[in-house]
């Protein structure tokens, strides 16, 4: 495995960590949002993505809550993201088979 495959996993781990940290502190809307501090996590480059992804958002006086909305919306997108790589990979092959059978 490279070093960027490495890291990327080791990132898409870290991500997961950090939204189990909200999901089990229950800072799931404004009202519950809780604080770093509160939640046990740093605010690296994992959390910096989330925030600005719109995953994590901001509240008051430096709180931050999960938006479950996001997380629905990203899954989506990246499984349509995964179909049209798919849907592209099958054309190249089907493309290359029928050019071969020429």
């Amino acid at each position: 495995m490279s070093i960027e495959m490495h890291v990327a996993a080791g990132r898409a781990q870290r991500q997961r960590r950090i939204v189990s940290a909200f999901e089990a502190a229950g800072a799931v809307d404004g009202p519950r949002s809780k604080s770093i501090e509160e939640l046990g996590i740093g605010a690296d480059s994992s959390f910096d993505r989330l925030l600005r992804t719109g995953i994590i958002r901001e509240a008051a006086g430096g709180r931050y809550f999960l938006s479950r909305e996001a997380i629905t919306l990203s899954s989506r997108r990246r499984t349509r993201d995964m179909l049209i790589a798919l849907v592209a990979i099958a054309s190249v092959v089907g493309t290359v088979i029928v050019w071969r059978s020429l």
